[in-house]
């Protein structure tokens, strides 16, 4: 990317914190944001057939989640939780789709790694 692309870019995202303990997504709200996580860790959990909480993935700085709802247009597939104090840098789904749009098929064939737990 040249330098007005990554700036263009970057002024497209938002910063939030998330102490540790709080939950960023929620299994089966609609997905309204893409985040990249810049600091801390994170889990990604689903409700298993007995109603509890089942770890399905961990996240660390530089990784990213919440694709999968914008890109499908459906319900969150998981919760992600905080584990350490986290960062993250979102962009919400109208500028997810005006920005990302060359990328969707690398986020698209990326998510097929979910397919176990989706």
């Amino acid at each position: 990317m040249q330098s007005y692309e990554r700036t263009r870019l970057a002024d497209n995202f938002d910063e939030q914190s998330f102490p540790a303990g709080s939950e960023i997504i929620r299994e089966g709200d609609v997905g309204s944001s893409f985040y990249i996580l810049t600091e801390g860790e994170c889990q990604a959990t689903q409700l298993d057939e007995s109603g509890g909480q089942q770890a399905v993935r961990d996240y660390a700085a530089g990784e990213y989640f919440g694709e999968l709802a914008l890109l499908r247009d459906a319900d969150r597939a998981a919760s992600v939780r905080a584990i350490t104090d986290c960062k993250c840098i979102l962009l919400d789904k109208a500028s997810f789709e005006r920005l990302l749009g060359p990328v969707k098929e690398i986020l698209a064939r990326d998510a097929d790694n979910y397919a176990k737990h989706v």
